[in-house]
């Protein structure tokens, strides 16, 4: 294709030679979509998986491997031209092209004048180096083919080692067995016997234990030298439980209380913060431009509850009904020591009046 490509031959018309190049290059984007067609088909993935595909792998490779190295030098041929062109020299070469009176870029009754025909012999160029450069961080036609064609040469691989593997398990192991029989039966120091065992068949019993791992640098220290971890096994048998012995437990009482009584005096004291944002019977968080962080707290906890409830309406730890109205169409910012936040206009109404502050014990 690359003969033709640039349009260099002087003794052939510059009309037949264009149209030679695009003759050829719609070869090959036919060419190209059948043959990514039939390597990704179901019926190619479905013979890849018979056994007597291992009767004409070796073709089949052959034909992909010739593929890539003859695609590939053509392809650097054409890249190599197409990064080289000068763009004056194709400027002149279209404006040849375009001026001819029988050429015309489509099939039309009504043929395009000269500035029309250079327009779309330009977009068919462009087309054209589309297919064979990259261009920002896009793969062009031409490595997506590359790409897809090593993708099937790597399911190809693995479905040739599954099914060489399929056959291997079906081989008779007979002779092996009784080749390794004889080396036991002439063997008379039964320590030896032992020896070969293990070396043929491996261990007979095999334990994996997990110990804490050397502290410190022990790459040239021989394994003789390592100091022994102990490891305390358990019983592997059904219903096993370690023995305990009993413990007291101490109540506490003391520090029960005092616990109980700092929390208490927690609450009331956000409670007589958060009386201080009550008016006529409700809070109203866009009439506030500041809230405590412990009272924010609270009143973003009974948001959380109102939104489970279909009435809206929570009990609160102060004892009082609530009512939640959430007004999503308005947002607002509450200030704190801590930062701001944007929240929607919220609004708590006391159903039972304000709160109070009383003594809890």
């Amino acid at each position: 294709m690359h003969y033709v490509l640039f349009l260099s031959q002087d003794d052939v018309p510059i009309l037949e030679k264009w149209q030679d190049m695009i003759d050829l290059f719609s070869t090959i984007r036919t060419n190209t979509a059948d043959y990514l067609a039939y390597v990704s088909s179901a019926n190619a993935e479905e013979n890849m998986q018979k056994d007597n595909f291992l009767v004409y792998k070796d073709r089949f490779v052959a034909y992909l491997r010739d593929f890539i190295v003859g695609s590939h030098q053509t392809a650097l041929k054409i890249q190599a031209i197409l990064l080289d062109l000068d763009r004056d020299e194709l400027d002149r070469i279209f404006d040849e092209i375009s001026q001819k009176p029988d050429f015309a870029p489509r099939f039309e009754e009504i043929v395009p004048n000269a500035e029309e025909k250079k327009e779309e012999l330009l977009e068919i160029w462009d087309s054209f180096v589309m297919w064979f450069l990259d261009r920002n961080g896009n793969l062009c036609e031409y490595s997506i083919l590359r790409v897809r064609t090593d993708d099937t040469i790597k399911k190809i691989t693995r479905n040739i080692k599954r099914l060489g593997e399929r056959h291997q398990q079906h081989i008779s192991r007979k002779r092996d067995y009784l080749h390794i029989a004889k080396w036991f039966a002439e063997e008379a120091d039964i320590e030896r016997a032992h020896e070969l065992s293990a070396i043929v068949f491996g261990l007979s019993e095999v334990r994996h234990y997990v110990v804490e791992p050397e502290v410190g640098s022990g790459a040239y220290r021989e394994i003789w030298e390592t100091e022994p971890d102990w490891k305390l096994l358990k019983p592997r048998v059904q219903g096993y439980r370690e023995r305990t012995k009993p413990t007291s437990f101490t109540l506490n009482t003391v520090e029960k209380e005092a616990a109980k009584q700092a929390y208490l005096q927690e609450l009331k004291s956000t409670e007589a913060k958060m009386l201080g944002y009550v008016q006529d019977g409700e809070i109203d968080l866009s009439m506030l431009t500041y809230v405590d962080i412990s009272v924010r707290k609270v009143l973003l906890g009974w948001v959380s509850q109102a939104m489970l409830e279909e009435s809206k309406v929570v009990l609160t730890e102060f004892g009082n009904r609530v009512m939640v109205h959430v007004d999503e169409n308005e947002r607002i910012k509450i200030e704190s020591d801590d930062g701001v936040m944007e929240i929607p206009k919220i609004i708590f109404t006391f159903e039972d009046g304000d709160i109070d502050v009383n003594e809890r014990g």
